[in-house]
């Protein structure tokens, strides 16, 4: 009887400690892009980095550009609902849109479409600058020189011919998924081959997408989870904890396995010990990615960028980087633009953004914000350019609203003098000289003054 008890406690422990390893959300901050910040829609199908170091959005609205700042987008593809993206050559775009794909031209900004049949075209795989692979919903295409050429799988009607990803072996093989199960092709011979799931795996062989790890295939299923391949031994099995998800996206790094899925966020799993992170949407929680639904990935060096279904796409800071956000209490930097800041040496803080001043104290967590709309701050501008200590004064510059001195002990900004610079310049930095005068750099030209603010 003992013996069962005993027994019973350590499966429990072990169910526990299991049930955690999969639920367990990452600490991980993501900063979110969306239609607020210039993109054209909230749904993102798929993304891709450049040979130039560009990230490339394909959104059910077109096609947009981030270089880390700002959004591009493209007129000339602002009508199309975009699945895929590939680079082709250092000036051509390949774009797989919900009826048709596209030959984009950076340069010239220009669309030329291919002749295939009207389909989704949910994934391209170059082969060469002059050669790639399409998998549409009505078959796959080898393209050379512009010229399709359809390979039939099976019979014409088969449902393998519904191409949904598409991965490199080598310079001659490649695999893609499929509606009804994994092919293989060798582009020397033209031969594809189909291999399937037997029953007691599983009932379905509808795949969504797949990425290769070694010798393993790993294939992202319809509603049934994820599956492993082992290419040598021509065998599937089943990998564990991710029963009936529908997996959208699957990519694999640093020993990591990413994967989308529709509705329970993005879940990463160790291929060293087989646990699982789950990163999800919070309605309450800053930082967190935007959408559940988990429409397109890409994983590059370190940063996730993660598309979703009506919520944008969501970036991380480099996994493992020494940086993060600064965040205190409700105060979250990342929802502002920061333009100075100052920290005192009890490590309290001064941030000035485009919104307003913000102090923060540091072991109390209590945050302060000094904006125009409140009246009692006495700040004449939000938009705060410089912060720093002269002497035995802590000065606060503004666009439009001259200069501040803000008082540390009443925690309260002053006027440095009643000079028309100080109440209403644009000052963008100052310093202080041997003599103890203050030189102020302005929208108008360099001014000095004595540190009371005299001219």
């Amino acid at each position: 009887m003992k013996n069962s008890i005993l027994q019973l406690i350590v499966f429990l422990f072990f169910t526990i400690l299991i049930a955690e390893s999969i639920h367990a959300s990452s600490a991980i901050n993501y900063y979110s892009i969306t239609t607020s910040e210039g993109l054209p829609s909230n749904t993102v199908g798929a993304i891709k980095k450049d040979s130039s170091g560009f990230i490339w959005l394909g959104t059910r609205q077109g096609l947009c550009r981030f270089d880390g700042c700002e959004i591009k987008t493209y007129p000339a593809l602002s009508e199309d609902d975009i699945w895929s993206i590939e680079e082709l050559d250092s000036d051509t775009l390949l774009i797989g849109t919900v009826s048709s794909l596209k030959y984009f031209s950076r340069k010239a900004n220009t669309t030329v479409k291919l002749e295939l049949p009207a389909t989704i075209v949910k994934t391209i795989q170059k082969i060469s600058e002059n050669q790639f692979l399409a998998g549409t919903e009505a078959g796959l295409y080898l393209i050379s020189n512009h010229t399709p050429r359809q390979i039939l799988l099976e019979t014409g009607l088969s449902s393998c011919n519904h191409i949904t990803s598409i991965i490199r072996e080598d310079k001659n093989i490649y695999w893609f998924s499929t509606a009804d199960g994994l092919g293989r092709i060798d582009i020397r011979t033209m031969k594809p081959v189909i291999y399937r799931m037997p029953e007691n795996i599983s009932n379905s062989n509808f795949f969504i997408c797949l990425t290769r790890i070694g010798n393993h295939i790993y294939l992202g299923s319809f509603n049934k989870g994820i599956f492993r391949f082992d290419m040598s031994e021509k065998k599937f099995s089943k990998v564990d904890g991710f029963e009936h998800n529908l997996i959208m996206t699957i990519d694999w790094q640093d020993n990591k396995l990413f994967v989308g899925t529709n509705g329970q966020g993005l879940k990463i799993m160790s291929l060293e010990d087989g646990s699982i992170k789950v990163v999800s949407h919070k309605e309450k929680a800053k930082n967190s990615i935007s959408s559940n639904t988990i429409t397109s990935f890409l994983y590059d060096n370190g940063i996730c960028w993660v598309g979703t279904q009506f919520g944008g796409v969501s970036y991380t800071p480099r996994i493992g980087a020494k940086f993060s956000f600064y965040n205190k209490s409700d105060f979250y930097s990342t929802d502002y633009r920061v333009r100075s800041f100052y920290m005192f040496p009890n490590s309290d803080k001064l941030i000035g953004t485009r919104t307003g001043l913000f102090y923060v104290q540091e072991k109390t967590g209590k945050v302060r914000q000094y904006t125009i709309e409140n009246r009692t701050s006495n700040l004449r501008s939000d938009i705060i350019l410089y912060i720093n200590r002269i002497s035995d004064k802590v000065l606060v510059a503004t666009y439009g609203g001259g200069i501040h001195i803000f008082d540390e002990k009443s925690l309260s900004l002053k006027d440095l003098s009643q000079e028309e610079l100080f109440l209403y310049g644009c000052i963008f930095h100052f310093t202080q000289d041997a003599k103890g005068n203050l030189w102020f750099a302005s929208q108008n030209g360099l001014y000095q003054s004595t540190p009371d603010g005299i001219f």
